[in-house]
């Protein structure tokens, strides 16, 4: 006892002991991620709450490459935006944006 201190003792016994090698099932519960607003979530989604648009009109939209391995991209238009993965066709995303029936 070099300090006086009874705890210390100096040398070997104040090394930490490496972490135990055995294991043992723990049940725990994982709690999930509180919810976003659901007002914000209706107001910006997709375009089922617009009225029908006019396919003959100009029409802005905002296009935003996303990624990953479909190459999704995001697409902001009349108020609302939507996710659509890269092999949909260019039509089928402008047929749901002026929620109008497939003429063919």
């Amino acid at each position: 006892m070099p300090d006086g201190n009874p705890k210390r003792s100096g040398g070997a016994a104040d090394e930490h002991p490496f972490a135990s090698t055995r294991w043992e099932w723990k049940q725990v519960k994982i709690r999930r991620p509180a919810g976003g607003q659901e007002q914000t979530r209706r107001r910006r989604g997709r375009w089922h709450w617009l009225p029908a648009a006019d396919p003959r009109r100009k029409l802005t939209l905002t296009i935003r490459y996303r990624g990953g391995p479909e190459c999704w991209v995001e697409i902001h238009a009349r108020g609302g935006e939507g996710r659509f993965p890269g092999h949909v066709a260019i039509y089928d995303v402008m047929r749901e944006i002026w929620q109008t029936a497939d003429p063919r």
